[in-house]
């Protein structure tokens, strides 16, 4: 080893990772995880949450088991079928909601590396967490020294015990210490939808929802302590990716049933938000066996748009073959189909895949 020499790389060990988002000035590296399943988090959940409202007797139940002399993943199957019991013979679903949610709200949870980058050094600043999961990388914005993030809670972690609650969904602001400082629970409450899709543009957030309908949500974060629920436009089908057209129009690239479709939305009345376009690209198969399907459903970059010339292309096609869909798209004329490119160059039809396999006496 030579400590004269000058170090040219850093390599720092995280254990694993899901989503990366990278800002001008750092890089953030998120995970998932279940903190119910590690019995240290299942003592401090119980110190925090459960022996508050649980009666003498499971008290008793519980720290006697602390004492046996058995594994830790013994201890903790003791733990739920002591608490299960109880749950199912003792506690009503109203008492039993709010335990559920303050329970899964510790357990499902994504933690948050943050790296900073000046000057071609790098260096580790620290680690935070919220509740929920993330998205994709669109899930994370850094704005004006502040990151925030859309989760979705999917409130299955206690099922063995309290039973489920719908998902909800959420959004936190942190600092750079990446401590929260604002943040919208549950956006729609009852609802049980997840987050599809998430989009920040300067201080206001879009977001796709979806269970049965699309709600696609506006919410202000002028004041990033404070975030508020501006409007939501509720039309049939999700999208999973938003992109700018403008100022005050959002692309939506997402399904309906067994279609890709391709939204415009207009959002100059943030509190109204208008679907002012929409194409649908229905599969052209004889035995309309597939799905349509496109690789910009998930991959961003196979999405291709330019204002200028009021240019729009994405793949699409069935399972086996996309071809290139492209459109005229613009705010006079929504979005028109100018035509397709495709790659094939057969002239006989390609056999079903379930001719490809023989059959033996």
């Amino acid at each position: 080893h030579n400590n004269t020499e000058q170090i040219h790389a850093k390599i720092f060990l995280l254990g694993t990772s899901q989503v990366i988002y990278v800002s001008q000035n750092n890089i953030y590296v998120t995970y998932s995880t279940w903190y119910y399943y590690d019995y240290t988090k299942l003592q401090q959940l119980l110190d925090d949450i459960l022996i508050p409202v649980l009666p003498d007797s499971i008290i008793v139940q519980l720290n006697t088991v602390k004492t046996l002399d058995l594994q830790d993943y013994q201890k903790q199957d003791i733990v739920f079928w002591i608490l299960q019991n109880y749950a199912e013979n003792n506690m009503s679903e109203a008492q039993k909601t709010p335990l559920i949610k303050e329970i899964v709200r510790q357990t499902e949870q994504t933690i948050i590396h943050r790296i900073s980058i000046s000057n071609g050094t790098i260096t580790y600043e620290g680690q935070g967490s919220i509740p929920g999961y993330v998205n994709n990388q669109f899930s994370l914005d850094e704005y004006n020294g502040y990151l925030r993030v859309t989760t979705t809670i999917q409130g299955s972690t206690v099922s063995n015990i309290f039973g489920n609650i719908k998902p909800e969904t959420n959004l936190y602001v942190l600092d750079m210490q990446l401590i929260i400082v604002g943040s919208l629970e549950d956006i729609t409450p009852g609802s049980g939808e997840s987050i599809y899709a998430t989009r920040f543009i300067g201080t206001t957030c879009y977001m796709v929802t979806y269970l049965q309908t699309d709600p696609f949500i506006v919410i202000d974060l002028s004041t990033p302590t404070n975030p508020i629920l501006l409007g939501e436009l509720k039309i049939p089908g999700y999208s999973t990716y938003l992109h700018p057209y403008d100022d005050t129009h959002i692309i939506g690239i997402g399904r309906n049933s067994s279609a890709v479709k391709i939204t415009l939305y207009d959002i100059s009345d943030m509190n109204n938000p208008v679907e002012v376009g929409l194409y649908t690209i229905e599969n052209t198969d004889p035995d309309k066996y597939w799905w349509t399907e496109s690789a910009a459903l998930y991959e961003h970059k196979a999405f291709l748009f330019s204002k200028d010339k009021q240019l729009l292309v994405i793949p699409a096609g069935n399972y086996s073959q996309q071809s290139a869909y492209v459109f005229n798209i613009s705010l006079e004329h929504g979005i028109n189909l100018k035509g397709i490119i495709t790659h094939d160059l057969e002239t006989q039809p390609q056999k079903p895949y379930y001719d490809w396999w023989g059959t033996s006496a």
